[in-house]
């Protein structure tokens, strides 16, 4: 329970009254105690000097022995008040009473106790002083006696009790008049406050009209207008409150339908992609198998043709479908070991013929302290690598693309700089902006969608990192994209060829250099030279590196016991006149496929065996459910070329049939199916299984966030996305038919060829 209050008027009128009670009491304390010290010291003064005259009065009756004169001197003190006794003493001291007063006793005079209060005066009484007899000096007088008064102190308390009777009456008159000051002072300083309680209480009540008048002292009247502010400020808020409720209830009402907007939106999306990945398989497939067969050299170039412009739309599909998981959260990032360098060289060797078709030089310039393996999302590193290096070939229409890697401040560098048109200083703050280019013209002579920088500078911020630009106009551009460090163990190939010299004949210093550190990490000593004059003379080394433009100058091809050509990939044939010991390499083939040449036991060029136009017999047997005819054409086209046999379902019902009929190696499965879709197809056979687990690939539109997950749940074992190329075809075949018949795709595999499949 808490306490009572008390009014703040009680509490001025209460501090009043006892300041001024204390006040007044020291003031009559003070008072009193100054009387009455006057007094007493006025009663000693009185007596002193009484007992002083009446000793020079009787020093002459005393002298001659004239007693009643004596006795008449003494009656003369009659007339002093308050006198107790008068006690005279003789020269020995012997002290003889003549007079005492009514209420004072002679053992009293005598001995000085008992007596009322009071205050004794002493004087000696002494003879006039002699003549000496043997000179004219004066002798000290003879001592006669001594006189002792006593006086009462009666009438003085008398008088201090009267005055001070006279100071209580005055100091209670003060303090009552002080009190009534004080009650109209604390009423007129709280009116004020009870008009602003008044009023406090009516606006919680609703009432928000209110105000106060600002009157009182130059506080409270600010108080008042403070209160009339506050109460008008309340008042617009509640309006506002009032509206924003409003708003809110409209808004809400709205959000339900913006929900169902969004799931209506985000399912138009997966259909979108569902249907444009669909024929987009057929056309990437169908162009792959055409540019792969034995075509007249300008219908091989339509193929190719049709195939990159496939690959271009997918790009632009994939670049949307990111976008929109990005913004949505939905994009779930891996943690795992990977090889840096690795992942770049891959991002270069697929932008390689891009930088080609412009006479670009593309170069990777790790440093030598990178770490070989760190944690992180190998996929989507690589997807910001080729976004930066595509970015800068699209506008880079001469010089090079270089990308560095090193480490610094415990944190991965990435740097991607081109000698391009550079960016204007006025476009830095919208580069990085969805939709938006540098020139967004109608005449702008760079396409795209405008998506590639944001989505990469989105999954950078996800990687916790960071990704900055600098740039000069009509010099270059550098994005470096700014990534934590976490170094990861992984196996460390030994150098293959240590003790072993190798020349390199390449112009352009940066790829020199690159190339140069390669060779290094293989275990070569290196010689690298810009021309073949510049060349040692000597004995040849065991490894002869030449750009394609250099070999023409080379005097004696024989001189190197091996010799590896590098090469646009747009011209991979080997030059006439070498021996089965010279390969010919692409400029941006990756460091893996170094390695994994030297790691044969010969580095002569192993040709590739002619497709097979039948299975052979014991091939592993694959079965195909997919319902679109052209997408059943393109996959047996595909596997018939690597030699391997199929079966065709048309839904997820006739796939359930054929599994029991035959003991399928793998099953390439769509999710889109009608009568029973892939998923419950899936989850069907895997309830039934026995024995041995077989492989179910999904091979499917499907692209959107999550459905890679949905896919793995049902109970499949990979997830492939449409449209699909052979290469990636071939890898996931590869990693789950390890058995008699596959060897050429194991190979593949193991020889690192394979890229890692888009992930959703």
């Amino acid at each position: 329970m808490s306490a009572p209050r008390v009014k703040l008027r009680t509490h001025l009128i209460q501090l009043v009254a006892f300041t001024t009670l204390l006040c007044v009491s020291s003031v009559l304390l003070a008072s009193y105690h100054r009387a009455r010290a006057e007094q007493i010291r006025r009663v000693e003064q009185l007596a002193e000097h009484t007992a002083e005259d009446l000793a020079q009065a009787l020093e002459y009756p005393l002298s001659i022995g004239a007693w009643n004169e004596v006795s008449d001197r003494v009656a003369a003190t009659e007339g002093i008040a308050d006198l107790q006794y008068v006690v005279i003493e003789n020269g020995l001291r012997q002290p003889r009473i003549w007079r005492v007063a009514p209420d004072c006793s002679e053992a009293c005079a005598l001995t000085g106790q008992g007596c009322p209060p009071g205050f004794s005066g002493l004087a000696r009484i002494g003879a006039a002083p002699a003549l000496d007899p043997a000179g004219d000096d004066e002798v000290a007088a003879a001592e006669l006696g001594w006189v002792r008064v006593s006086l009462g102190l009666r009438s003085a308390d008398e008088e201090l009790r009267a005055n001070t009777i006279e100071l209580v009456l005055l100091g209670t008159l003060t303090g009552l008049s002080v009190i009534i000051v004080a009650f109209l002072l604390a009423r007129r300083v709280t009116r004020p406050l009870d008009d602003l309680r008044r009023a406090a209480r009516a606006v919680t009540a609703g009432d928000r009209s209110v105000r106060v008048c600002a009157e009182g002292t130059e506080e409270t009247a600010a108080l008042a207008e403070a209160f009339n502010v506050m109460a008008a400020s309340l008042d617009q808020a509640t309006e506002k409150v009032r509206r924003a409720t409003l708003q809110t209830v409209e808004a809400e009402a709205g959000r339900a339908a913006a929900v169902e907007m969004s799931r209506l939106k985000s399912e138009f999306l997966a259909n979108m992609s569902h249907e444009i990945r669909t024929p987009m398989n057929a056309v990437t497939g169908m162009a792959s198998l055409l540019a792969s067969s034995n075509l007249p050299p300008e219908e091989r170039e339509w193929a190719a043709t049709i195939a990159s412009s496939a690959q271009a739309l997918v790009s632009v599909v994939n670049e949307i479908l990111d976008f929109s998981k990005l913004e949505a959260g939905r994009m779930d990032l891996e943690r795992s070991p990977l090889e840096l360098v690795e992942v770049i060289d891959q991002a270069l060797e697929l932008s390689a013929e891009s930088a080609e078709q412009k006479g670009l030089e593309l170069v990777s310039l790790p440093a030598p302290d990178l770490p070989r393996w760190i944690y992180g999302d190998a996929t989507r590193i690589r997807q910001v690598v080729i976004n930066l290096v595509s970015n800068a070939i699209k506008f880079t229409s001469a010089g090079e693309v270089v990308v560095r890697t090193f480490v610094a401040e415990g944190r991965v560098k990435i740097q991607v700089a081109d000698t391009g048109i550079g960016i204007p200083a006025e476009a830095f703050e919208r580069i990085f902006e969805a939709f938006r280019q540098v020139d967004g013209s109608t005449t702008r002579r760079y396409g795209g969608t405008g998506l590639g920088l944001t989505i990469s500078q989105k999954l950078v911020q996800r990687m916790n990192g960071t990704i900055s630009v600098q740039s000069e106009f009509g010099v270059g551009t550098q994005f470096e994209v700014d990534l934590p460090l976490e170094v990861a163990e992984g196996p460390v190939p030994p150098p293959l060829a240590m003790g072993k010299t190798s020349w390199l004949v390449v112009a352009h210093a940066a790829r020199r250099q690159a190339l140069s550190q390669r060779l290094v990490a293989l275990g070569f000593t290196v010689v690298a030279v810009p021309e073949v004059e510049s060349l040692p003379v000597g004995p040849g080394p065991d490894l002869l590196v030449i750009e394609r433009g250099q070999v023409p100058r080379l005097v004696d091809p024989s001189s190197a016991a091996r010799i590896w050509i590098l090469s646009p990939q747009r011209e991979s044939g080997r030059p006439a006149g070498f021996g089965a010991e010279v390969e010919v390499l692409p400029f941006n083939q990756r460091a893996s496929r170094w390695y994994d040449r030297l790691a044969r036991s010969t580095l002569e060029r192993s040709s590739p065996s002619p497709p097979s136009a039948a299975p052979a017999v014991g091939a592993p047997r694959i079965l195909v459910v997919d319902d679109n005819n052209v997408n059943q054409l393109v996959a047996r086209s595909m596997l018939s070329r690597m030699g391997l046999a199929c079966d065709l379902v048309n839904n997820g019902r006739e796939a359930l049939d054929a599994l029991l009929l035959r003991d399928y190696d793998c099953v390439l499965m769509d999710c889109q199916m009608p009568e029973m879709d892939g998923y419950a197809a899936t989850r069907a056979h895997r309830a039934r299984e026995q024995g041995r687990r077989t492989p179910i690939l999904a091979m499917t539109a499907h692209a959107m966030a999550g459905d890679r997950e949905k896919c793995l749940e049902a109970g499949m074992d990979d997830y492939l996305t449409k449209p699909i190329t052979m290469e990636q075809l071939r890898s996931a075949l590869a990693r789950y038919l390890p058995a008699p018949g596959m060897d050429g795709l194991q190979a593949v595999v193991n020889a690192g060829e394979s890229d890692r499949l888009r992930q959703g």
